[in-house]
């Protein structure tokens, strides 16, 4: 449970409470929220945020915007910056539950790492059979693989994903 007052989010249940009064959102929207809540004053681009609300799914800013004005709409002012080119930023004060965060942060992780294993899979197997010879060994579509997530990576991007895509790739 996370506590901005007036509002309070109930992370495993998905509500979000002004009051006694319980706010519906749409899922999107509370997925917004939730990421941006456990992730608090702190910059979260635009890229980030697709990945982790829309794993990674190719989604118009439009969609994007409209989300975050409904979610605005539910929450007023001041609780959800932007920085205009770069992202959002979460500005309210939280009092949180330390370990519903870490759970919810290591949950996230994993579905990461699914998301980027399955690309893996589909990737490997469309690279052997566009192989010129008509089939690549595995270590050849492994090490094209990992190649190619490393180049997708970016800085902003959460380290312990890509480190644990990258083992779940090892293993192929």
């Amino acid at each position: 449970m996370l506590a901005f007052p007036p509002f309070r989010l109930d992370l495993d249940e998905e509500r979000l409470w002004k009051g006694n009064k319980l706010l519906v959102l749409r899922r999107k929207p509370f997925a917004i929220l939730r990421y941006l809540a456990t992730n608090p004053r702190r910059l979260v681009t635009h890229d980030e945020l697709l990945k982790h609300v829309w794993a990674g799914a190719v989604v118009s800013e439009s969609a994007v915007r409209s989300r975050l004005h409904e979610l605005r709409q539910a929450l007023g002012d001041g609780v959800i910056e932007t920085v205009i080119g770069r992202g959002y930023r979460f500005t309210a004060g939280i009092a949180a539950d330390a370990a519903a965060i870490a759970a919810y942060r290591e949950a996230n992780a994993r579905a990461v790492a699914r998301h980027m294993w399955l690309f893996a899979m589909r990737a490997g197997t469309r690279l052997a059979g566009l192989a010129p010879d008509g089939a690549a060994t595995r270590s050849e579509a492994r090490a094209w693989i990992i190649e190619a997530l490393a180049r997708c990576a970016e800085p902003a991007s959460n380290a312990t994903d890509f480190a644990e895509a990258r083992a779940v790739l090892a293993d192929l």
